[in-house]
């Protein structure tokens, strides 16, 4: 199911659905007298590929998903329940490839989430440090290569737990509600997976604060002139947008 749920959502991106359109255009020119056909697929295609490459459609769609969490310190969620008893950090992709840093081993998801999860737990020294994440076709789990990381940071071993076999987040969601019961928690992912993220949490019965990182909005004043053109790292934010939409959709017919 895990497997089938993201080949489903590879095909709602922008790249593989302007692909497909342009390879459907590409037959009905080539193949059939349906050219009026062919060329209103070869315009969507590229219309969707050229939106979804630019700054202003990608940084609105992210943008919309991120803005429902405002971040805020962690001095100001301590003052506000100063009785957080763990850290949860999410977990993300990976690549158990040697000799490598632990560094170029994590995706930028998991190494952005472990860091804060991290710098957050060196001013909480009575506070649990958790970290989830199965390990896919890796022989290490994403949880247990984080953990790592953080023992490398200076955490303390005794501090640390670690669940290696949730492989999405409702079953971390579960996993962490089992550790913790009903104490409240603090918990680290990136600022687009964070609406997703708490309902889960939030379903289970636990007390949340949402401690969002890796933020993909930019602020678009501050671009140079060339930074405006179409490029992979708005498709990419475009995709990361449409991820989430569907993600929060099929979690409505979860419930």
């Amino acid at each position: 199911m895990f497997t089938l749920k993201k080949i489903i959502a590879l095909w709602f991106a922008p790249l593989p659905i302007s692909i497909l359109l342009l390879i459907i255009a590409f037959c009905l020119f080539t193949f059939t007298a349906k050219k009026r056909l062919a060329f209103t697929f070869n315009l969507l295609g590229l219309s969707i590929l050229m939106l979804s490459a630019t700054p202003w459609v990608a940084n609105s769609v992210i943008e919309s998903i991120e803005v429902k969490h405002v971040y805020r310190t962690h001095q100001e969620v301590f003052a506000q329940q100063p009785n957080i008893a763990a850290i949860v950090v999410l977990g993300c992709g990976h690549k158990n490839t040697e000799p490598m840093p632990i560094t170029s081993q994590l995706a930028h998801c998991s190494l952005a989430r472990a860091v804060e999860g991290i710098r957050i737990a060196q001013y909480a020294a009575q506070t649990k440090l958790i970290f989830t994440g199965w390990g896919g076709n890796n022989l290490v789990s994403n949880a247990e290569m984080n953990t790592q990381l953080a023992l490398d940071l200076g955490i303390k071993k005794d501090r640390i737990l670690t669940f290696s076999q949730p492989k999405d987040t409702a079953e971390e969601a579960i996993a962490v509600k089992n550790a913790i019961k009903n104490k409240p928690i603090m918990l680290v992912t990136e600022a687009s997976h964070m609406p997703r993220a708490i309902k889960y949490f939030e379903r289970v019965g636990l007390e949340v604060y949402a401690m969002p990182t890796r933020h993909l909005t930019a602020d678009l004043s501050t671009l140079d002139s060339y930074q405006y053109a179409p490029n992979s790292k708005w498709i990419e934010k475009s995709e990361r947008a449409i991820y989430e939409r569907l993600a929060l959709v099929k979690q409505l017919f979860d419930e």
